[in-house]
């Protein structure tokens, strides 16, 4: 009945924290840095479920905001692997059924 294309990614993720007593200095005071790897049907969802797995602990709200759907546009005429891509990405939240859309180009 098809196949299926499971990926891979490694994600890295900066976690910065901030001193909310501080209201003038824009330095953080503190990092955390996080592996994670994930699986996905493709590479696209492979991405969103690493991101959920390295940034859930700071953000539980994570956990119900899955992908819908993705696109992937290449902006480029030439067609080459150099050709600006951009993604677009629909996300919903699993408790209030809310959706949103984000882009992103490269």
């Amino acid at each position: 009945k098809g196949s299926v294309a499971v990926n891979q990614v490694v994600v890295k993720v900066d976690l910065f924290a901030y001193d909310d007593n501080d209201a003038e200095s824009a330095a953080p005071v503190a990092m955390k840095t996080t592996l994670c790897v994930s699986e996905g049907n493709g590479p696209v969802n492979a991405l969103a479920n690493a991101l959920r797995l390295a940034l859930s602990d700071e953000y539980p709200q994570l956990r119900r905001i899955h992908l819908r759907d993705y696109k992937v546009d290449l902006l480029s005429t030439g067609g080459t692997s150099a050709a600006t891509t951009r993604v677009t990405m629909d996300f919903a939240d699993t408790d209030s059924d809310v959706t949103w859309r984000t882009v992103g180009a490269h």
